[in-house]
């Protein structure tokens, strides 16, 4: 059962990164409701007494080289999809349908890439860790997408 949480902190954890990496490099990141098991696993965390955060500084993130790279790549793509999005919002508006069907098709291009990015590497990226009583969020450097991932566990 895909929502299952472990009682293990160390698997309840592991868990939680390998969704994490997973709904960010899959077109279920713009899904509200594929954000489901995240918040549930985040709920149990909760319901064991620990705190919830975001890092807020760069000089804290522990992600290796390879790791950097790959994030980056995640970063770039996901960034590349909100700015398509906005793309095509804008030609609609200017009634320039051809262009807003290509603004589709690269969004849907990048997405692609995102969901290929996963297959290839294979590697879960230690999005979250835990320091003292707190879950933490490694922080996100991208606004945008620290913006959207906030909304997602507010709810």
């Amino acid at each position: 059962m895909k929502y299952q949480i472990p009682e293990e902190d160390t698997e309840r954890l592991n868990q939680l990164n390998k969704w994490f990496t997973e709904i960010l490099c899959s077109a279920d990141y713009y899904d509200d409701d594929k954000w489901l098991s995240i918040r549930l696993n985040i709920s149990k965390w909760k319901q064991k007494g620990f705190g919830f955060r975001f890092e807020n500084t760069a000089e804290s993130t522990t992600f290796n080289l390879t790791e950097k790279a790959l994030v980056y790549k995640i970063y770039n793509y996901l960034s590349e999809v909100l700015l398509f999005e906005m793309g095509i919002r804008e030609a609609i508006l200017k009634q320039k349908f051809e262009q807003a069907s290509l603004y589709r098709d690269l969004s849907m291009l990048s997405k692609q890439h995102l969901h290929e990015i996963y297959k290839e590497e294979s590697i879960t990226i230690i999005f979250f860790k835990i320091e003292k009583e707190d879950l933490v969020l490694n922080h996100i450097e991208n606004y945008f997408i620290n913006q959207y991932i906030k909304e997602r566990f507010r709810k």
